[in-house]
């Protein structure tokens, strides 16, 4: 009788994890997002950049970039990189959203990538004497999805759009928490 209880109490116990395990913070997650909390830029690729599709739906570049910008200054991780700024901006180690839309017919794709900047560092034995080393961006973290937009065409590609900047936005701040509490 004994056996069974104890049973029942270590399986509760095992899958009763702490509140905190599903914060917990992995080395791949900050592979892919670890930004020291600084802040991020945004490009927005033209969504009428394959058809008209997107138009047919009142889609339009500016009402993404609108909704992604204030998602992400709300969560104070915003950098507007005017274009005079571009190269200061792209000289340093920063990190950029990416968001695509795509519209064909009635279907859509949306995809949210972070860029980062990286920096290669070759072995000794591969590296030739005084080459510097490699540097460039590389996606970091990539969330997307594929559908059918429907009759609410535009309003619901952007609220898919909104959710995937949610997501981005969520998994970052865990991964940068404490330095973002700083």
């Amino acid at each position: 009788m004994l056996r069974p209880i104890l049973s029942a109490v270590a399986l509760t116990l095992a899958l009763a994890a702490p509140s905190g395990a599903a914060e917990k913070v992995t080395e791949y997650d900050r592979f892919q997002l670890w930004n020291d909390c600084r802040t991020v830029g945004l490009i927005v690729e033209k969504v009428e950049k394959l058809n008209d599709d997107a138009g047919k739906i009142d889609l339009r570049k500016e009402d993404i970039e609108i909704a992604v910008r204030a998602r992400l200054r709300g969560a104070r991780i915003y950098e507007d990189f005017g274009i005079e700024s571009v190269r200061s901006w792209l000289e340093g180690p920063r990190s950029f959203l990416h968001v695509s839309v795509h519209v064909v017919s009635r279907a859509y794709h949306v995809r949210v990538e972070l860029h980062r900047h990286v920096k290669v560092l070759l072995p000794p034995r591969v590296k030739p004497k005084g080459m510097d080393p490699l540097t460039g961006y590389a996606i970091g973290w990539r969330s997307g999805s594929t559908g059918l937009h429907g009759v609410t065409g535009s309003q619901h590609v952007l609220s898919v759009v909104a959710n995937h900047t949610d997501r981005f936005i969520d998994e970052f701040l865990r991964v940068n928490d404490d330095a973002c509490r700083t």
